[in-house]
């Protein structure tokens, strides 16, 4: 899946307002958040982990934080139901880059490529599943407690 920001994309984090003790993001990321929030709206979205690519086209030579924009993109893919989470679970790899200065075309090209689940996930989903921990160890003749040990170590890469 491939998606593209124009403009620029602001910080959430930076210029925070406080509003009776609750900080709330900065006005510039809300009202960037209100434009691009529908117009994701409908697009289908990853389940299981993913790697996203972020290629980043300045207008101009102005210096900006990349892992502002990069959060600030993630947080708004977590919102939009595209990503389930932008944790370490769901987002395992991530690459940006800045081909090129574009002068009055400022953007953020976003590629999104689905992974294949790795022994971390498939372990990750019998732990979960407490019924599914039940059967495994009626079939193996364990307790569940051997069962959650063994896909323990296989979520830690020890017995993959």
């Amino acid at each position: 899946m491939e998606i593209t920001f124009l403009g620029h994309i602001p910080s959430k984090k930076n210029s925070r307002r406080n509003f009776r003790g609750v900080s709330l993001p900065s006005k510039a990321h809300e009202t960037w958040k209100a434009i691009e929030l529908p117009t994701l709206q409908g697009l289908k979205g990853f389940d299981g982990p993913v790697r996203i690519d972020y290629a980043f086209y300045p207008g101009s030579l102005r210096m900006f934080d990349v892992s502002n924009a990069i959060e600030s993109i993630n947080d708004l893919l977590v919102e939009a139901c595209i990503l389930v989470d932008d944790n370490w679970l769901y987002l395992r790899e991530s690459t940006f880059a800045v081909p090129a200065v574009d002068k009055g075309n400022e953007r953020c090209v976003v590629s999104i490529h689905a992974l294949e689940p790795t022994h971390i996930d498939l372990a990750l989903a019998v732990l979960r599943d407490k019924s599914e921990v039940k059967k495994i160890a009626q079939r193996w003749g364990c307790t569940q407690k051997a069962v959650r040990e063994t896909y323990e170590d296989l979520a830690r890469g020890a017995a993959a």
